[in-house]
């Protein structure tokens, strides 16, 4: 395989230096302006508690925080991990909506045993800041909504299949008719069985929630961490975390759903290797694949694709960000934007002796 083109970047950090921060988002607001949200103090691995912080920058380069109650980030969550993997939306009737999977709760100590009657995972390691509290894993889907520009919210709840532990990735699609197709994945107490969802939320009277499972292969090998694209006419393309611990060999899945994220194909290895993959649909119709690589060159990479996803340009790899501390988590967790004047900007996370830091790069495609 050739050698990764280098991007020219310019790296911004996210983060407060000095403080554990992980796990950032990145969006366009209605006005061009920047939103990122960064979680401090919180642990890189199991992600339960830390600080939610939302910032707003102009340029990309100089970032404030911001507490304006109608940006998406800043909506009432009942944790940090549920407002990260949310997907938020304002709808046509001016609708504030946000759905998703709640993700790890911090539960009190006393709990622990009902947890594990219960089936749940418990974290090894105590969240960070919450002393007497332990990580518990739930199964929780949520649908939230505001009519009257936050001032109130209804919100419900429903249970998935029991399982260790259920989680989201902000990775979510909005179809034509509304419909949010949201990846979920789920995992066994012990870690060792699991499955992949599709869920399908379409609001209405009543809102519909429809929850669709993505196969596996004979030996129960299935995808983690999952992005989604639309690429119009009912057709969907996912592509799937898919490394050692998670049955694969480091090269990321794809499955098709041509029937609106209701049914999809086996899933089937690319030529991609990193984790976990973020999909965007460039201005120009294309799909950037944006993922981290965990080994040399370590860093953030990209792929294109002009055909949906059928085919990606690996031979002409993208290196958008370098580290030159290689560790399990450097590059991790990417995802990227595109703004008006058709740049990009992309966030992820590298973990460094024991510190995670958030860090973003505003970088332009090569001609």
């Amino acid at each position: 395989m050739t050698e990764p083109v280098h991007v020219d970047a310019h790296h911004v950090r996210l983060s407060a230096p000095g403080r554990n921060a992980a796990y950032p988002r990145i969006e366009v607001l209605p006005d061009g302006r920047l939103a990122a949200a960064v979680t401090h103090d919180v642990a890189w691995d199991y992600f339960v508690g830390g600080r939610w912080t939302v910032l707003v920058s102009v340029d990309g380069d100089s970032w404030e925080a911001c507490n304006d109650p109608s940006l998406p980030f800043n909506w009432p969550g009942s944790s940090t991990r549920e407002r990260h993997d949310r997907a938020t939306l304002v709808q046509p009737d001016g609708t504030w909506l946000a759905t998703g999977i709640v993700g790890w709760q911090a539960w009190p100590e006393a709990e622990a045993e009902r947890a594990r009657a219960e089936g749940r995972y418990v974290t090894p390691t105590a969240p960070p800041g919450l002393p007497g509290f332990i990580g518990v894993g739930t199964n929780t889907l949520f649908l939230q909504k505001s009519t009257d520009a936050g001032r109130s919210w209804t919100r419900r709840e429903v249970e998935l299949p029991a399982a260790g532990w259920t989680l989201g990735l902000p990775r979510n699609i909005v179809l034509d008719d509304g419909t949010i197709i949201l990846p979920a994945r789920q995992r066994s107490r012990d870690a060792h069985r699991g499955q992949f969802l599709a869920i399908r939320v379409t609001p209405g009277e009543p809102d519909l929630i429809r929850v669709h499972p993505v196969p596996r292969d004979l030996d129960g090998v299935i995808g983690s961490e999952a992005a989604v694209a639309d690429l119009g006419g009912d057709r969907v393309l996912m592509l799937m975390r898919a490394d050692a611990t998670r049955g694969g060999d480091g090269h990321l899945l794809a499955s098709h759903s041509d029937d609106g994220g209701r049914t999809w194909t086996l899933p089937l290895a690319t030529d991609i290797w990193g984790r976990p993959p973020h999909l965007l649909t460039l201005a120009d119709g294309r799909l950037l694949a944006t993922y981290g690589h965990q080994r040399a060159p370590f860093g953030v990479m990209a792929v294109l694709s002009t055909d949906g996803g059928e085919t990606w340009d690996v031979e002409r790899r993208l290196l958008v960000a370098v580290d030159d501390h290689p560790e399990q988590s450097v590059g991790y967790h990417p995802m990227t934007v595109q703004r008006a004047d058709g740049s990009l900007y992309t966030c992820y996370y590298r973990l460094h002796h024991g510190v995670s830091q958030a860090h973003a790069v505003a970088w332009n495609l090569p001609s």
